[in-house]
């Protein structure tokens, strides 16, 4: 294997390669937790997985709570499994706290307060869902007043505390709910459990990549890492690829090279699911020029980033901008095509290309 090998085996694992998945709830399950806080954009990284749905048909699996919005892993927001949640939060909840005590110290946040707040959200939220604003009216209520950073703390804490996960649109807005009322019961299990358990689904969705992509991920201690991988073998084996060791699914088979076009949303686990992306700028490395990377969404093409582009939410249509850092050749006009009608599918709106 070389770096182009890396990317290539990445994103059969990704499954963007892949037509099997059939629901918004089985993609988010293959990857245990996919970071989200652009929600539009995510819910476009989870229908680029499985291309028979809408965003309509990810929005109903939100709605229902078969999937979730909550802060875990690293101190941002992820989509998760209503059936992953709970473990997931009490392995990695800690960690998190642990990166955040500087802000919570700063933003004068200590666990008398967030008692108080999560005995607030416990009352008013029971048997119903509420929007950010309306809870912060409570807070005030109760004489906890917070806005801005201290405020996104003060939930984030009570989402780690797996008291409260999102709810279901409330016209345009979101909302939080009781993580009891979201999500379905199921048997608690033991931390070693879980860490095994987010190695194995780690490894799977995302090898070959290395321990410390994985502590990059996981948000975990270099140690926790160690011990889940050397609890996950034989299942996740070792390979040692230009001196550097990887770690893969034993389950992984060879695979050709996917010559497709993908536009990758912001924050796509192809990028984030990383701390080495390198392997996804072969092609661009070798360019005279270094390209710059104008917008935020990456441009995939033969497992290789082509180019950069963006999705703006407009009135009457869904606009997009696309950058390639070369001519594209005729084959990847073609694909470029296949892709572009692929969003529009998905979006079920009007969708233009506004490239200056």
């Amino acid at each position: 294997m070389d770096r182009s090998d890396i990317a290539a085996a990445r994103l059969a694992r990704q499954r963007l390669s892949d037509e099997s998945f059939s629901s918004a709830h089985e993609v988010v399950s293959w990857f245990g937790a996919i970071q989200g806080q652009e929600y539009a954009l995510t819910k476009w990284g989870i229908g680029l997985r499985a291309p028979r749905l809408k965003d309509d048909d990810v929005e109903k699996d939100l709605t229902a709570g078969h999937i979730l919005r909550t802060h875990l892993l690293r101190p941002t927001w992820h989509f998760v499994s209503d059936k992953d949640i709970r473990w997931m939060l009490k392995l990695t909840a800690p960690t998190v706290h642990q990166a955040s005590a500087f802000m919570y110290r700063s933003l004068e946040l200590n666990k008398k307060l967030f008692q108080k707040a999560n005995r607030v959200f416990e009352q008013v939220l029971q048997g119903q869902a509420m929007t950010r604003d309306a809870l912060n009216a409570e807070l005030k209520r109760n004489r906890i007043l917070a806005s801005g950073p201290r405020l996104a703390y003060i939930f984030m804490n009570a989402e780690l505390d797996g008291l409260i996960c999102s709810g279901p649109r409330l016209g345009r807005q979101s909302s939080y709910a009781l993580l009891e009322e979201r999500a379905v019961a199921v048997p608690a299990i033991k931390r070693d459990e879980a860490l095994w358990r987010l190695t194995q689904t780690y490894f799977d969705s995302r090898g070959p990549a290395t321990i410390q992509d994985f502590a990059t991920w996981s948000g975990l201690k270099m140690t926790d890492c160690k011990k889940g991988i050397a609890s996950a073998l034989p299942e996740v084996m070792e390979e040692r690829i230009s001196d550097q060791v990887y770690y893969l699914s034993s389950r992984h088979a060879g695979t050709d090279l996917d010559t497709r076009m993908y536009f990758l949303p912001i924050y796509d686990e192809m990028i984030m699911g990383y701390k080495d992306r390198s392997a996804l700028f072969t092609r661009s490395d070798k360019l005279k020029q270094r390209p710059k990377l104008r917008y935020n969404g990456m441009i995939l093409h033969a497992g290789q980033v082509v180019g950069t582009w963006r999705r703006v939410e407009g009135n009457k249509a869904v606009e997009t901008q696309f950058d390639f850092f070369e001519p594209l050749t005729g084959r990847q006009k073609k694909d470029f095509r296949t892709a572009f009608s692929r969003l529009k599918q998905f979006s079920e709106r009007k969708v233009e290309d506004t490239s200056p």
